[in-house]
């Protein structure tokens, strides 16, 4: 049975107010319904939501300009066929930017968007190449420079994503001082190999000893500094 919590008269269950004191007795009997509404609402981040809508804006509006600009082209080609080759050149460019435009912004998987970047590499450079209809570098240099540069993108991520650290995004500035070194050292290498028929890599071996000593050097001062200094670090570039 309940009481009243002025006087500590015992009264009846069904009892609202005390009939002592005149005092009202809350109905703690009642069971609480599972259904009920809850007084607190749930938290919601709405942060993302809101980034995804300004990103899906600047997106449509750079792709509509892009897209239009590419019929500009063609009929100034046609009044003035003096300038046909360069406008050909631009229009390719325009054309592949729309997708640069699409990957870059990350609707799909890392991994697809460096597949999709790469192989839009490909055809942008092989139809530069053949405008004068004359292949001369896409299949020396070009292509194999994109694949080297996927190779590494994909290596990089994939080391990233594998990484057990708790502050990965520390380590972000290795990973691209490392792999400028070895596309440095790949370039040089495919050079090299055209022009000599032999891999034997110069001024690159200095780009990736530097690239090297760099990214050591960020980490050494990184661990290196006081734990109130990393803590604000990593509060500034939210990592």
């Amino acid at each position: 049975m309940p009481y009243c919590a002025k006087c500590g008269v015992e009264v009846d269950n069904n009892i609202k107010k005390c009939p002592l004191c005149d005092f009202p007795i809350p109905d703690v009997g009642q069971e609480t319904d599972e259904q009920s509404i809850n007084v607190f609402p749930e938290a919601e981040n709405i942060y993302k939501d809101r980034v995804s809508i300004v990103k899906n804006k600047v997106f449509f509006i750079f792709e509509i300009i892009l897209i239009f600009a590419i019929p500009i082209l063609i009929s100034i080609r046609v009044f003035y066929p003096s300038i046909t080759l360069k406008i050909n050149y631009i229009i390719n460019c325009i054309i592949a930017s729309v997708f640069y435009l699409f990957f870059l912004f990350g609707y799909l998987n890392i991994y697809y968007n460096i597949l999709g970047i790469g192989l839009t590499s490909i055809v942008l450079t092989y139809k530069l190449d053949s405008i004068d209809n004359n292949i001369s570098w896409f299949y020396s240099y070009a292509i194999l420079i994109i694949l080297l540069v996927m190779a590494i993108l994909y290596i990089c991520v994939f080391l990233y994503k594998r990484s057990k650290k708790e502050n990965k995004a520390i380590y972000i500035l290795n990973y691209i001082f490392e792999g400028i070194g070895l596309l440095c050292l790949g370039i040089d290498s495919i050079i090299s190999y055209r022009i000599n028929n032999t891999i034997k890599p110069s001024w690159s071996i200095i780009v990736l000893i530097s690239s090297v000593a760099i990214s050591l050097l960020i980490l050494g001062l990184y661990h290196g500094l006081p734990g109130r200094v990393r803590n604000k670090i990593r509060r500034k570039l939210h990592v």
